[in-house]
């Protein structure tokens, strides 16, 4: 997981590497104000000749100076390029998710890959920010200190050597392997409370209408206890990490007078000021390592979203031709499904080739298969045997994603999300308030339009709470016309509206997308076309209803 971690700020050593410098020579002018304090103190407590101005504020204040630059550069770069890596790591996690749906993430829950992608992510920037170089600066720093101790008293500098290695090497390495597996169930809790809250957000209307709000609370309450459980087993822990730190700390300083006081030499004031800024930064490494125990495994989990293999894409092998020349728009041949080794065929071997200026409505029981055959021809799931081809090629996962250029798909619950009528109308995309206009007429939406108080730029509220299921799904339906796409499919695009409103929209959508392939699935369509096909999807089989 390190050499990840690593690889990752290759592209960012310069700042980090400059951060470094600068949190050395930071470290390094500390001490220095330490030693020189101490020196002019000693040259007081001896009554020899000393000049303030030359021997202690000159000096104190061009260090002072120094070190508050060396400050800034060393923040500035290094959070700099932490929350550059974070950004990288947050397009690579968004992007890793999008070539897996719904393949490695329908078990995981929307709190859980909020958790992820939000605060998991947030935590990395401990490691690149307070942890590589806090441990760089604290090794180079102990190394030149240790050498200018044994320079200024001798061998007594051993012990100096020895203590920083136990409180900034040995004591914290025991605290992370002590807690790792306790970090590891905090950011795991963390997340499993993030599933209780989106839950009760997204389904807040039915809570209250069933009375189920003090049983989602118990069940936050009980989460938040675990959590602060765990968080107190933690801060105990780290307080007997402290306790060991400064202990070993006075013991050392003990040590190193026994020392001397055994082999005859004299401590001056400089060495035990010397002495008591060595600990500065390996102490502020021991703070960081409080934080690695939920650090590290933060990392695993969002690690283990970039590392997992979709389980449904092209193998590089490619057992079947990636192009084969084909006047169909959309086909696939001989195409299997089921969920999981153990279950039964959801459907089996089932071709379809299907060509511009098609109405395909497939019917059916409800867990028929008609879903998951939509699914496949939008390239939502990919077969490694049997491919969705586009015009004769092959859709895989390094192409799919100029496929859903081509293709507009409305799945059976229309996503409104928390933004105004414009912005779920257009998605990104650029369309004239005339263009967006003209496509509310269509679905019928024109009159819901004139009572917004602010027109398009009305914020439809959490989940659409503005909207009603119907207008919903007609929302849908305009974002999908507005894309203008050669393929349309349709699950259950009409089920939230009355006949007669079904009809009208039917009627103004045939309009344009006489030309379109339209495949839909619909238990009970209304206003149904004579050129629309019906088909019936049953025991893994299509077969023709009508035509």
């Amino acid at each position: 997981m390190i050499n990840q971690l690593l690889h990752l700020a290759r592209p960012h050593m310069m700042p980090l590497g400059l951060s470094l410098v600068c949190r050395i020579l930071n470290q390094l002018g500390t001490i220095a104000i330490l030693v020189v304090a101490g020196q002019y103190a000693q040259h007081l407590f001896l009554e020899q000749p000393v000049s303030i101005w030359p021997q202690l504020l000159w000096p104190l204040l061009w260090i002072g100076i120094g070190k508050a630059i060396c400050r800034y550069i060393e923040q500035l770069s290094g959070h700099n390029a932490a929350f550059r890596i974070q950004e990288d790591l947050r397009n690579q996690v968004y992007w890793r998710l999008e070539q897996q749906a719904p393949d490695n993430i329908h078990d995981l829950s929307t709190g859980d890959l909020t958790a992820r992608v939000v605060s998991d992510i947030e935590r990395i920037e401990v490691f690149y920010a307070h942890t590589i170089v806090p441990v760089l600066s604290a090794l180079v720093v102990s190394l030149l200190v240790t050498a200018y101790g044994y320079w200024l008293v001798g061998s007594v500098a051993i012990v100096l050597c020895l203590l920083l290695l136990v409180v900034g090497g040995v004591l914290p390495a025991w605290h992370l392997s002590r807690n790792g597996k306790l970090g590891q169930e905090i950011r795991s809790q963390f997340g499993q409370l993030n599933t209780v809250l989106t839950d009760v957000v997204s389904g807040f209307n039915e809570i209250q209408n069933w009375s189920a709000m003090a049983f989602f609370q118990r069940k936050v309450t009980k989460q938040g206890r675990v959590l602060q459980r765990l968080h107190n087993a933690l801060a105990v822990r780290n307080g007997i990490k402290d306790a060991l730190t400064d202990l070993s700390i006075a013991s050392g300083f003990i040590a190193m007078i026994v020392l001397a006081w055994w082999q005859g030499e004299s401590l001056s004031l400089t060495a035990l000021c010397l002495y008591a800024g060595a600990f500065g930064p390996v102490l502020a490494l021991t703070r960081t390592f409080e934080d690695l125990p939920q650090t590290f495994p933060a990392c695993r989990r969002v690690l283990a979203i970039l590392e997992a293999e979709p389980s449904t894409e092209l193998s590089e092998g490619n057992r079947v031709p990636a192009t084969i020349h084909s006047d169909a728009l959309l086909s696939i041949e001989d195409l299997s499904h089921r969920f999981g080794a153990t279950t039964g065929w959801l459907f089996e071997d089932l071709s379809l080739e299907l060509s511009a200026g098609t109405h395909l409505v497939i019917q059916g029981q409800s867990g028929s298969g008609k879903t998951s055959l939509l699914r496949y021809l939008a390239g939502i799931y990919l077969s490694d045997t049997s491919p969705l081809r586009f015009k004769g090629e092959a859709v895989t996962r390094l192409n799919r994603e100029a496929a859903w250029q081509q293709i507009s798909y409305v799945p059976q619950q229309s996503v409104i999300f928390p933004a105004s009528l414009r912005y779920n109308l257009s998605l990104g995309g650029h369309y004239s308030d005339e263009k967006l206009m003209h496509a509310l007429k269509l679905v019928c939406l024109d009159t819901m339009y004139l009572a917004l108080a602010d027109g398009l730029d009305t914020e439809l509220g959490l989940n659409g709470t503005r909207l009603s299921g119907g207008e919903a799904q007609r929302v849908a339906l305009a974002r999908a016309w507005l894309r203008d796409t050669p393929v349309y499919l349709l699950d259950e695009a009409f089920s939230a509206l009355d006949k007669q409103t079904e009809r009208v929209i039917r009627l103004r959508l045939s309009q344009d997308w006489q030309y379109k392939l339209v495949v839909e699935v619909a238990h009970q369509p209304q206003g149904l076309s004579s050129q629309c096909q019906r088909w019936l999807m049953k025991e893994g089989q299509l077969t023709v209803l009508s035509q």
